[in-house]
């Protein structure tokens, strides 16, 4: 009798490896899917509604903005925006004129402090040009060691520097006369600075 032969290679059991069966449980392996598939939708869900409560805050807040920004604009008068526009383009426009005033007053002042009894000006010249403001005068005393003196008076002071005597001649009557040139310091020509000393001094 021929002997029958097993045609199919599907094996009635389960295929074991290693002494583990290679089935797997499909009906739990579905339910596994299932639960993560929820927990996905529902955190899905829930960021998809904070957006949406967010966007509507943020919406809610550039309208409330908009609309204070709007009410404080039309708390102003235009009218009177304009004027304190102006006002503060005069102001600034004075105070220019303000820093760049000459006050040659004070050169004068200290001259006149700063001179020497006998210490006569027959004329005297204040000029501005490239080298700044200086002084040129024509004057006279009683003998040459005044000229040093005075020489040397004009040069503590701290608008004066430089100061040169030249040209000496003796006059008829007997008193010398020279020309004098000095240079005189800008910074001390400050309107601004002699009215803050001026009001410093006040305040003593």
């Amino acid at each position: 009798m021929d002997p029958k032969f097993q045609t199919s290679f599907i094996p009635k059991k389960p295929v074991v490896i290693g002494g583990l069966s290679a089935s797997i449980p499909r009906e739990e392996s579905a339910s596994i899917f299932y639960v993560i598939s929820i927990i996905v939708f529902i955190v899905a869900l829930l960021a998809s509604a904070g957006l949406y409560g967010y966007k509507i805050i943020i919406t809610k807040q550039l309208q409330e903005a908009e609309t204070n920004l709007n009410s404080a604009r039309d708390a102003f008068d235009p009218a009177v925006v304009r004027e304190l526009i102006d006002v503060s383009k005069r102001t600034k426009f004075a105070s220019h004129l303000l820093d760049k005033h000459v006050a040659v007053s004070h050169v004068f002042d200290v001259l006149g402090t700063s001179t020497i009894s006998r210490f006569r000006f027959i004329s005297l010249t204040y000029k501005e040009d490239d080298t700044g403001p200086s002084i040129s005068a024509d004057v006279e005393t009683l003998n040459y060691a005044m000229f040093s003196q005075q020489e040397k008076i004009f040069s503590k002071t701290n608008i004066f520097s430089n100061p040169s005597f030249s040209d000496f001649v003796v006059s008829d009557t007997g008193t010398i006369r020279g020309k004098l040139s000095m240079s005189v310091n800008e910074s001390s020509l400050s309107y601004k600075q002699s009215l803050e000393s001026f009001v410093n001094t006040l305040n003593q």
